[in-house]
């Protein structure tokens, strides 16, 4: 009976020591994501941004004389959920262009707001570097990415800067960034490429 009253006793101490351990683990979560948010929040305060039509036609005009090649101007893109709005950015999960007061920038992406808590619920791996002269394989990723966006699993393609002391030059790189529990099915999509 006493070896039976003990085992209970010990297999209760070990459910509670589980149990608090789980709620600490997912309350640690809760608070850095809260604590995140947060600081997120006194970051991006409202601003006021302005409208298409504040663009000075003649301002465009001459920007448009002074490009190299005119052909490549292209006009501000409209945030899709402000139309009166210019784009500040594309949201690096929906690509969708987006005014200043729709994003969040968080480790170096611009995320749409609606997409913020999706982005903060995974986390984001780095699976593949581009330079430069990869372009055409940066392109076949953007079209990869906007397939699996059609499945709802999000890639993000994001361009990275280097200055390299000893050739005087700016090195420009492109990586590759995925949701920790799709990193199997996009390096099988991506694994054609070198």
């Amino acid at each position: 009976m006493e070896n039976t009253l003990l085992i209970v006793i010990i297999a209760l101490i070990a459910f509670l020591a589980i149990l608090v351990a789980l709620i600490a683990y997912f309350g640690v979560r809760f608070f850095k994501m809260k604590e995140k948010e947060q600081e997120l929040k006194t970051l991006f305060k409202k601003n006021t941004v302005p409208s298409l039509s504040s663009i000075n036609p003649e301002a465009i005009k001459e920007f448009k004389k002074h490009q190299k090649d005119p052909s490549k101007f292209q006009a501000a893109k409209e945030c899709d959920n402000h139309p009166d709005r210019y784009a500040h950015h594309q949201c690096a999960i929906s690509s969708s262009p987006l005014c200043q007061d729709c994003l969040v920038q968080h480790d170096g992406h611009w995320i749409g707001r609606s997409f913020f808590e999706f982005y903060l619920a995974d986390n984001w791996l780095q699976i593949k570097l581009f330079s430069e002269n990869e372009n055409d394989q940066i392109q076949y990723i953007s079209q990869i990415k906007n397939e699996l966006w059609q499945d709802e699993i999000p890639l993000i393609i994001q361009g990275h800067y280097k200055i390299n002391v000893e050739n005087d030059n700016i090195e420009s790189f492109t990586a590759i960034y995925c949701r920790e529990s799709d990193e199997n099915e996009i390096k099988s999509k991506l694994g054609m490429l070198h």
